[in-house]
């Protein structure tokens, strides 16, 4: 009985998101034709393809914080149809959302929620990271003292995390590390490349860096969906130059596609998963396996 009321809550919500998904298109209103739509549609599934590796990590997560075996099929689903949430204002619908959907795959919700606070921190780490390595300028001068404040917010999180599941979480941190410099690196990239149609401003990687640097401010912002607004607002004085309104909104065009698309290849997914013949073949496959062990 929870467990069809959890699955139909998370249907509504999923329901709602999309709906509010359409919305921010719409109120956008912008020429898509301005950069030809071979290269929109190349970004979008690039996009859902760099955030489809976004899944990996979050297999580990789980697996590590919850002691279990998780399947990556099922994990794609949770990490997908959470990942719409984040347009509903406030970013921490995307975090409630996934402990509804990971509920749904029998992951207690307070290992859920543990495994969300590491998650949260490795993102807006590396992206401090990125940031402070190559602009370690852009990052004194907008964040202060604030800096200072957030890396011993994070050291002490993770002090503390270590000492409650030991060093194995330091091995869980370099699993998920390469996968999230991808994911922040390969944005960035992508974004320069639209900002290169609408202004011609050659690629630098200090400009991905002060893209990364964005998103964070934009991540970080209470009641941002997603960061609507707040991290193009940052791009924008981060990188003066014609078009680069324009490139933000584009931009923000193919994530939300591209999230989109992630959602509709998680449904997918479930489809095939649920298909009474897959079912079948897999136990038989199972009882064979059992009888060959017994022979």
């Amino acid at each position: 009985m929870l467990k069809r009321m959890i699955k139909r809550i998370g249907a509504v919500g999923t329901l709602l998101m999309l709906l509010y998904i359409g919305y921010l298109l719409y109120r956008e209103n912008i020429d898509l034709t301005i950069v030809p739509w071979q290269v929109i549609l190349l970004l979008v599934v690039l996009q859902a393809m760099v955030m489809s590796t976004f899944a990996l990590q979050l297999k580990y997560n789980l697996a590590f914080f919850s002691g279990r075996q998780i399947i990556l099929s099922q994990v794609y689903g949770v990490f997908a149809k959470s990942n719409i949430a984040k347009y509903i204002p406030g970013n921490i619908f995307q975090y409630v959302s996934r402990g509804v959907f990971a509920k749904q795959i029998g992951i207690d919700a307070k290992k859920s929620t543990v495994s969300t606070v590491f998650e949260i921190g490795m993102l807006a780490g590396t992206a401090l990271l990125i940031a402070f390595v190559f602009s370690f300028g852009l990052v004194l001068q907008y964040l202060g003292h604030w800096l200072f404040i957030l890396v011993g917010a994070g050291v002490l999180v993770a002090l503390v995390l270590i000492r409650l599941y030991g060093m194995g979480l330091l091995g869980l941190g370099l699993r998920m590390l390469p996968i999230m410099l991808l994911m922040h690196v390969a944005n960035g990239l992508m974004f320069l490349y639209i900002l290169h149609y609408t202004s011609g401003l050659d690629m630098d990687f200090a400009h991905v860096s002060a893209y990364v640097f964005a998103w964070l401010v934009g991540f970080i912002t209470p009641g941002s969906p997603g960061g609507v607004g707040v991290k193009e607002a940052t791009l924008i004085v981060l990188i003066s130059v014609e078009g680069i309104v324009l490139a933000s909104v584009m931009y923000r065009v193919v994530t939300i596609l591209a999230d989109v698309l992630c959602f509709v290849l998680s449904l997918l997914i479930d489809k095939r998963g649920s298909r009474p013949w897959k079912n079948q073949r897999t136990t038989k496959n199972t009882q064979k396996k059992q009888v060959s062990e017994r022979s």
